[in-house]
């Protein structure tokens, strides 16, 4: 049994904590001591009922839970205090419970797990979660020539080099990494996890009635997503079947859904916006004939994974994502669980939509996309890895 201080700059009271980083964590908490710490936005820490509730659950599991804030203003001087801020308290966590490992969730943690590492002798695991300083180009907050990228890529290179372990969503980032020119020569151990799925809460219900309209359905937040292209691919749908009706299940101000939906041009009354807590969300999506997403194909979606891929295919719903992200490609096309948009083109997408319906009528699309879930995201899989990772950290 190792003892691992578990270190995430996603909020366990948030959608992605509860989907990802709480999964895990309850999984790991079966073979070895876990210590987690997390930080919390303001809103969350206020509903003291709900937070109550998780540490009471947690505490059951034997897991130790230390809820820190989160501070977003001003953005480099709120994250260095809150790198600070985290380094005095998993410094204590440390030292009081003999923590052996520290498994850093991104690259703010990452920071604390380096200190950690250099300061007490820990074994540390970088979950890198992506490039994140690239994807915050591509999101537009940074340019490359920012402080703030230079700063991230420096500290990035440190993190790369000095975790004993490094842990990417796909087998596309490890190639990227792989060639980067600091990391030539130098042994470095890469394990591939994506973002898992709990196959025990997202799974097929009852079977759609037919004769109903074809239900296309959108969801999570849309900042980081390509919502017009998602738009344009549900109008796309609709030239073909006319009582096509999209469903967008997000937490997003339902305002602005409708204002980009109309202004796009697709019809509200085809339109319906849910905002649901994370236990009802399987429930949405098994009421979808399909899912649909699109995200920049750039060098920095080389290395990510959403979970909502993984969750739609659970719960035996087909997908069409476009190429360039990840490890899409191979897997969609392998499994037949989905379809693939090779670009963002009026002709593309009507032969996209086309196709999706052809995949969505097949007898078996139910078994093709539970059985994709089970081999590319089992959330049991996952926790399989992190628990070999932690055992091999502690006997070299």
């Amino acid at each position: 049994m190792a003892r691992v201080l578990y270190v995430s700059y996603d909020g366990l009271m948030e959608p992605l904590g509860r989907s990802q980083v709480l999964q895990y964590v309850r999984g790991l908490s079966a073979a070895h001591a876990v210590f987690l710490v997390t930080y919390e936005k303001p809103q969350d820490l206020r509903d003291h009922e709900g937070l109550g509730a998780l540490q009471d659950g947690l505490r059951s599991l034997g897991i130790a839970w230390t809820p820190l804030p989160y501070h977003k203003w001003p953005t480099l001087l709120a994250t260095a205090f809150d790198v600070a801020a985290g380094m005095l308290v998993c410094a204590s966590i440390c030292v009081r419970e003999s923590v052996e490992i520290v498994h850093a969730r991104s690259y703010v943690p990452g920071l604390i797990g380096l200190a950690l590492k250099r300061s007490l002798g820990l074994r540390f695991v970088f979950d890198m979660r992506g490039f994140w300083p690239d994807q915050r180009v591509d999101d537009g907050f940074w340019s490359r020539d920012d402080v703030a990228y230079r700063m991230a890529k420096w500290f990035e290179r440190r993190l790369l080099i000095g975790a004993d372990v490094v842990v990417t969503l796909t087998h596309s980032a490890v190639r990227v990494i792989r060639d980067y020119p600091y990391l030539k020569g130098r042994e470095k151990r890469f394990e591939v996890v994506p973002t898992c799925t709990n196959l025990e809460l997202f799974k097929p219900l009852k079977k759609k009635a037919n004769g109903r309209p074809f239900n296309l359905g959108f969801v999570g937040g849309i900042r980081l997503y390509l919502f017009d292209e998602v738009l344009a691919g549900f109008l796309a749908l609709r030239a073909v079947r006319p009582d096509a009706t999209l469903t967008l299940v997000s937490r997003d101000d339902a305002a602005e859904l409708r204002r980009r939906a109309e202004a796009a041009g697709v019809p509200l009354d085809a339109v319906t916006i849910r905002s649901v807590p994370f236990e009802d969300v399987p429930g949405e999506m098994n009421k979808l004939d399909a899912g649909i997403f699109f995200l920049a194909p750039t060098l920095a979606r080389q290395g990510i994974s959403p979970t909502k891929l993984g969750e739609f295919l659970a719960c035996g719903v087909p997908c069409l994502t476009n190429a360039g992200v990840g490890d899409f490609d191979g897997m969609i096309t392998q499994s037949g669980a989905g379809v693939i948009l090779r670009e963002f083109t009026a002709a593309a997408r009507q032969h996209a939509v086309a196709e999706l319906l052809e995949v969505a009528g097949r007898g078996d699309i139910r078994e093709r996309c539970v059985s994709a879930a089970r081999e590319y995201f089992n959330l049991e899989s996952g926790i399989e890895t992190y628990s070999r990772i932690y055992g091999s950290l502690q006997s070299s």
